[in-house]
């Protein structure tokens, strides 16, 4: 057989053994109330199973606890759920005496509790988190248990922990997150030691009862309604009917029981090995001593018994290398009055911070414990418990606590603890794309400052380089599926003991950043703020009652710039969403050859109430919505047919030709009486040569402006504008000006060369349209795409309108006033 596995049989022999004499089977105390219950488990909605009766039962004289419990099983998982009965105790200070275990099946009781085996054994529950109580737990696996069973069985533990010196505290719940039947609760005292209680969220008064002897409280709770919890509440809300009580009236009884516990004997200072600081400022030998408890003195607690509440001596603390919490604070204390320090041990919550001011006085009131001290005027809160922490006196963070004990002689109650320190990240992301469908080279560089900082050194002593860059470059694929490294990740940690601050540097290569899309219309590549949006990852949470969690008061920002290869069309942008506890505001810009794409976000506050929460998911669905940037490119450099525009020419020149034909021959306008007829001539030959070539200017325009290219429509759906439909329409409408102004300067050279009465009206519409057209061409340009054009070709632009307004004003008046003009274009239609 495998050592291991006997030297496990062993010890939990030898535990069995040694503590039978600690678990023992006898009747119930004499000094319980014996309290019936419903049998009826017909009703199988609540699941696997159903407490049919919660019994608790505390006497403060005798020490003792009774517990009583009823289960009805509805079914298989009801069956593997409660079949195990397990009870855990301290056999430093208490005794376990089980009084009965029984099953009610169809109303005929079977006792289980002489024909069952009661194993001990030792398993530390909290042996993850480092602690060990020596507490041990008593098993009793029961055999035939069927559906629709009652298991039904009792206890009393008898023995208080010595070091509350008969002090009790304690919280009753009325209402629980698993369907009961009925909860009751009774506490016997005597008469000289008073119970003060508080009741909390309409929980009902006791039933008192007062003897000569005793004085009992008790509250009989018949279904209750069952406390279901929302997702994401925060840690210190407590929702339910419940009473806090205690043997303490206030918190200044709790410290002065107290104090003597965190005494530190006077031969302790001979006792206790003083670390070597080295020369140093004062400032400078406080921090190092907060370092060495920290990092050098590993947290784990052995918390048996009395050890649960009274720490170690610092010298054994310091000599063995580790402690737990209060160890860990008592010995910093110490070292620290060494230094001429006022410090003290606080105790807190780390669950109900402030919320802890609800409870009644009492040692059940927290769960664990740091340092305060004052240090030239100010005073300052220290978790010695927090490895790899950094910071200076003025930046070193402390939890947000909100409230302790100070166990300090003359405190009469709760302390603030102020939230100090910031929580902040803040990344740089470049990327540069070596072509257009290439490669990019990807950097990151994340700064860590505050509580960020803290948590992400904690992060990486715990884990191997080569770990971290495999998960950050997991991280990664998930936006870009072919990344890989291209350099070893960097982790600069030289100001830990200043601002606090942690540069990570990290650089990779994407050969796939350029992604096709499934039409193969165009290609395109991605930004993602993908830290940003675990940030953000908040649970949903529809019909809100409770409090909803934001997490830390925290700040995050991160730019991104793209360096492209070639000028880029980005539309300047920015987004602002504001809510209840949080803010968000985005830009987007572009300038010298680079996209740049900036997030800021910053929680602050670290809960919302619930009717903020639909409107706050509701933002952060926005939030991701604008997490995202796309830019897309398309090859526009080759020719490909456009039928549309074939089919669009051929419609146009059709209709428009039909349209000159029927002005040609129907518009004759009557000629002026008295003039002679001149042929043209003169200075009219300067027009004439000017019609003669402006249909081959059109025609160049036409085809340079690539109208019969498909790709020229599709550059102009795709362009990098909010008005692409614009543009578009934009480009037909040109497309068919200049089809139409082709056939118009056809009919004004007939008109022209035949003489035509028509002629010089038709020329100045033509000048005017030329005109008009140029002036909305240019606003149509500016109003859809602001700043698409380059300047060269806004001049351009300019300069056509100033010789098109040049022309009009010179030839408008002369071929509507001049008296050669009405000499020379005298024929009519039927005369011609």
């Amino acid at each position: 057989m495998n050592r291991i596995l006997l030297l496990f049989l062993f010890v939990s022999f030898s535990y069995s053994i040694t503590h039978a004499k600690d678990v023992g089977i006898k009747s119930a105390p004499h000094w319980i109330t014996r309290v019936g219950y419903v049998s009826d488990i017909s009703d199988e909605k609540n699941g696997g199973y159903q407490y049919l009766l919660l019994d608790f039962q505390d006497n403060l004289i005798e020490q003792s606890r009774y517990r009583h419990y009823a289960i009805g099983i509805h079914n298989s998982k009801g069956i593997q759920s409660m079949s195990d009965i397990d009870v855990s105790f301290d056999p430093s200070y208490q005794r376990l005496d089980f009084h009965s275990i029984r099953i009610i099946r169809e109303g005929e009781v079977i006792e289980k509790l002489k024909e069952t085996d009661i194993q001990v054994i030792q398993r530390e529950k909290n042996h993850e988190r480092s602690l060990y109580d020596g507490s041990l737990t008593a098993i009793v696996n029961m055999t035939d248990v069927r559906a629709g069973d009652i298991i039904e069985y009792s206890y009393t533990l008898t023995g208080f922990n010595p070091i509350k010196q008969g002090n009790y505290s304690k919280i009753i719940y009325h209402q629980y997150s698993l369907p009961v039947v009925q909860i009751y609760n009774r506490i016997v005292t005597s008469p000289g030691r008073p119970l003060y209680y508080k009741l909390l969220d309409g929980a009902a008064e006791p039933e008192i009862t007062q003897s000569n002897e005793y004085v009992e409280y008790a509250w009989n709770n018949n279904n209750p309604d069952l406390l279901l919890y929302e997702d994401n509440t925060p840690s210190w809300f407590a929702a339910g009917k419940r009473v806090t009580l205690s043997t303490y009236r206030n918190w200044q009884g709790v410290i002065e029981s107290a104090l003597p516990l965190y005494e530190i004997e006077p031969h302790e200072n001979d006792k206790l090995k003083y670390p070597d600081l080295g020369e140093s400022t004062k400032e400078e030998r406080i921090l190092r001593l907060i370092e060495l408890i920290q990092d050098d003195i590993r947290y784990l607690g052995m918390e048996s018994g009395i050890g649960a509440y009274k720490p170690h001596a610092p010298s054994q603390v310091y000599n063995q290398r580790y402690g737990d919490c209060k160890d860990k604070s008592l010995l910093l204390v110490a070292l620290l009055r060494r230094e001429g320090i006022q410090a003290f041990p606080l105790l807190i919550n780390t669950k109900l911070n402030h919320k802890v001011e609800e409870l009644m006085p009492g040692y059940n009131a927290f769960d664990h414990c740091i340092v305060n001290f004052q240090y030239d005027g100010k005073e300052y809160f220290v978790d010695p418990t927090i490895s790899g922490q950094g910071g200076n006196l003025e930046s070193i963070c402390s939890p947000g606590y909100k409230r302790g004990l100070l166990l300090k002689p003359g405190e009469t109650g709760l302390i603030s603890i102020p939230d100090k320190g910031i929580s902040e990240l803040n990344i740089e992301e470049d990327i540069y794309v070596e072509s257009i469908g290439g490669k990019a080279r990807f950097i990151v560089k994340s700064e860590y400052i505050g509580r960020k900082a803290d948590n992400i050194r904690s992060y990486f002593w715990s884990q191997s380089r080569e770990s971290i860059q495999k998960e950050y470059l997991e991280y990664y694929s998930y936006l870009y599926p072919g990344i890989k490294k291209a350099g070893e990740i960097k982790i600069m940690d030289d100001e830990k003991s200043t601002s606090n601050r942690i540069l990570v540097e990290e650089t990779y290569e994407i050969d796939d950043f350029w992604q096709e899309q499934d039409d193969g219309s165009y290609i395109y590549c991605e930004s993602y703020a993908l830290v940003l949006e675990s940030e953000i990852d908040y649970p949903k949470s529809p019909e809100r009652n409770m409090p909803y969690s934001t997490g830390e008061v925290r700040s995050f920002s991160q730019i991104t710039r793209i360096h492209m290869p070639e000028s880029w069309r980005v539309d300047d942008e920015e987004v602002t969403i504001e809510g209840d506890g949080f803010t968000y505001h985005s830009e987007t810009s572009y300038g010298d050859q680079t996209v740049i794409f900036t997030h800021r976000y910053d929680v602050t506050k670290e809960y919302i109430v619930a009717d903020s929460v639909a409107s706050f998911l509701t933002k952060h669905e926005q939030i991701t919505d604008e997490l995202g940037l796309y830019l897309t490119y398309q090859d526009l450099s080759g020719f490909k047919i456009s039928w549309g525009s074939i089919l669009l020419a051929l419609l146009t020149l059709g209709g428009g030709i039909f349209l000159a034909v029927r002005i040609y021959s129907r518009y004759d306008p009557e000629r002026s009486p008295g003039f002679n007829e001149y042929p043209i001539g003169s200075w009219l030959v300067l027009p004439a040569i000017g019609f003669i070539i402006s249909p081959f200017v059109i025609l160049y325009q036409i085809f340079n402006e690539s109208y019969f290219n498909m790709n020229t429509w599709t550059g102009l759906l795709h362009a990098n504008s909010d008005k692409e439909l614009s543009l578009f329409l934009l480009g037909g409408f040109e497309f068919i000006y200049n089809l139409l102004l082709l056939v118009l300067m056809g009919l004004i050279l007939f008109l022209f060369f035949r003489r035509r009465t028509s002629a010089p009206r038709i020329i100045t519409i033509y000048l005017a349209v030329t005109l008009i057209v140029s002036v909305v061409d240019l606003i149509w340009v500016e109003s859809a795409a602001p700043g698409l054009l380059p300047s060269d070709d806004k001049m351009d632009l300019y300069k056509g309108i100033g010789q098109n307004f040049a022309r009009a004003a010179l030839w408008i008046p002369v071929f509507n006033v001049s008296q050669r003009v009405k000499e020379t274009f005298s024929k009519k239609y039927n005369n011609t």
